[in-house]
């Protein structure tokens, strides 16, 4: 599991509740720290390089390129210059001789793993476009909010079974797929950090598993599904059989 950093240290108070976090997620063998020279114009890089400076050995730092990063239009995109420009920029604001992940490449690693906030459960129909909860101003990831909240539901209901959080399902179930490498949790608060991590001791079992799958499948989009309706049903059938044996 991972920690991503994209926070602002608006004052010192928040500046230090994040290396609190950092000292949290240390503790429980979190070794990936993720960050991108776009979060907080660049701060987050800073925020972190000071908070794992006696760390660095330890740990695994990943980076991201292609923000805008000032007024030039040179600067932004995935030109040779500014890839170059902006390495030198994040090894400086991170206090560090080198960047271990500079792309990703090995297996998956999962951005915003509860959709924002989403498939913590603490959401319902009714309080979504509350303007006292973080959701209502950061709904930035468009899907059909009353299938999420299907899902949600059903998540609440293995969350029972486990004695787990309706969150720490949902990054189970994440964590229990193929490919995934790991996930990059955003907590904001140390008590969801602790949640969060939490995930790492929960295994859902085969059935569980499959279940959460079949609840998220997402239905097939154009051209996809029209292919499928033109396929030559006798030859479809035949790979079938042949894909079988």
């Amino acid at each position: 599991m991972a920690l991503r950093s994209t926070r602002t240290p608006l004052q010192q108070g928040v500046q230090w509740g994040w290396v609190f976090d950092v000292g949290r997620a240390l503790d429980a063998w979190v070794t990936l720290f993720d960050t991108a020279d776009g979060y907080a114009a660049g701060e987050s890089e800073a925020i972190l390089g000071a908070a794992l400076k006696n760390h660095r050995a330890e740990v695994v730092i990943a980076t991201m390129v292609g923000f805008r990063t000032g007024a030039p239009l040179t600067q932004s995109g995935l030109s040779r210059r500014h890839i170059l420009w902006s390495v030198d920029q994040s090894l400086k604001r991170l206090g560090t001789d080198w960047i271990d992940v500079y792309a990703y490449g090995l297996g998956l690693t999962v951005w915003s793993p509860l959709s924002s906030g989403f498939l913590s459960g603490r959401y319902s129909p009714g309080n979504l476009a509350d303007p006292d909860n973080r959701y209502s101003g950061f709904d930035i990831l468009p899907f059909d909010k009353a299938y999420g909240f299907r899902v949600v539901e059903q998540l609440r209901g293995l969350a029972a079974a486990h004695g787990a959080s309706v969150a720490q399902i949902a990054i189970a179930w994440l964590l229990g797929q193929k490919g995934v490498a790991s996930v990059l949790v955003g907590a904001t608060k140390p008590h969801q950090l602790a949640d969060n991590l939490g995930a790492a001791e929960v295994t859902l079992t085969a059935a569980e598993m499959a279940e959460l799958d079949a609840a998220t499948r997402l239905p097939p989009a154009y051209p996809n599904w029209f292919i499928e309706n033109l396929a030559d049903q006798p030859v479809s059938q035949a790979l079938g059989r042949s894909e079988e044996r």
